[in-house]
């Protein structure tokens, strides 16, 4: 029996691959690395929406993350951790029509590292998440309407 036939005899339903299963499909010998992040936060702002050259959708997404600790005095402190979040094709296309400024989200995704060098030639680099999966915590906010359509009345 294979492992992922149940005892019953029926097809286990089908589920989207996450970065852990590509973590443990593409393990090789001793060495491990594993690039995975959880990360639950409200938006900065609206998600912005672009296309590539190929048509592909991307989405630029600002998420600000709280925590809350007791200092050594019992008082309660809170930081706050900004990051910036990219999510593609149909998840950003979604992100783009139901998310908003203050949105709640849970993103399951990898760590990125962007270079590049600044008109005045210094080399820049920024780590951000590149989103697998993205789950809208809070309720969707209304869909966008595009400003130069009329509307009926």
């Amino acid at each position: 029996m294979s492992p992922t036939a149940s005892k019953t005899g029926q097809q286990p339903m089908a589920r989207e691959e996450t970065a852990g299963d590509r973590f443990q499909r593409n393990g090789k010998g001793n060495r491990m690395a594993i690039n995975l992040v959880f990360l639950l936060g409200n938006l900065t702002r609206d998600p912005v929406l672009r296309r590539i050259p190929n048509g592909n959708a991307v989405a630029d997404i600002g998420l600000a993350i709280n925590e809350e600790k007791k200092t050594r005095d019992g008082e309660t402190e809170e930081t706050v951790t900004f990051l910036d979040v990219v999510a593609w094709g149909r998840q950003a296309e979604a992100c783009a029509e139901y998310l908003r400024k203050g949105s709640s989200v849970f993103v399951e995704g990898r760590l990125q590292r962007d270079e590049w060098t600044d008109k005045e030639g210094n080399k820049k680099m920024k780590i951000k998440v590149r989103a697998e999966r993205i789950q809208f915590m809070s309720r969707p906010a209304p869909k966008r309407t595009d400003p130069d359509e009329e509307t009926a009345e």
